[in-house]
């Protein structure tokens, strides 16, 4: 599962939940993974029904490409404002930890109302089995979406000194910002 994006708060998979509210977002993710990196990677789209809370979510990561994406669409906005607040502690948490070890890596934390931008600055934020480089949250009404850029060996990003966000996939998180 999506340790990167999904942060616990939408763990409890319900697979008899009507997946309806997220069938655009799997038609746009979908089709945006065909353009991006070709038709097979369709396959890596996966939606899924939510117990708690309420709701489904679709959700796709690209290891090769150091790329992920997650969306969920909620009964409520109840249930999106607690996956949000649970998403935006994880990564506080995330956060703090990485800037205590030794070393004492560099990672910024930009934290609106209802979005967050994540940047590592060193490599040191370790995630679903590589260095989250960017990762960028949106909550709007229903829908709390991310997307998310990491270095793996076969990715061709990397995580530099510069201050410059670094996307190579720009259309990912445009997603997100276009919710």
């Amino acid at each position: 599962m999506l340790t990167i994006a999904m942060a616990g708060p939408l763990t409890a998979e319900n697979p008899e939940r009507d997946l309806q509210a997220c069938a655009h977002h799997y038609d746009n993710i979908s089709r945006l993974a065909e353009e991006t990196f070709g038709t097979e990677s369709r396959q890596a789209v996966k939606q899924m029904g939510l117990t708690e809370p309420d709701g489904c979510a679709v959700y796709a990561e690209f290891e090769d490409q150091g790329l992920l994406i997650f969306v969920s669409e909620h009964q409520d906005r109840k249930g999106a404002e607690k996956t949000w607040r649970e998403l935006v502690a994880e990564y506080q948490k995330k956060m703090r930890r990485e800037r205590d070890t030794d070393g004492g890596k560099q990672v910024s934390m930009k934290l609106e109302s209802q979005e967050f931008l994540m940047r590592a600055l060193t490599p040191g934020l370790v995630d679903a089995g590589g260095y989250i480089g960017n990762i960028k949250c949106r909550w709007v009404n229903l829908t709390v979406a991310c997307a998310a850029s990491f270095t793996v060996a076969a990715s061709k990003i990397e995580v530099r000194e510069d201050s410059a966000e670094y996307w190579p996939f720009p259309k990912w998180p445009e997603y997100v910002d276009n919710l």
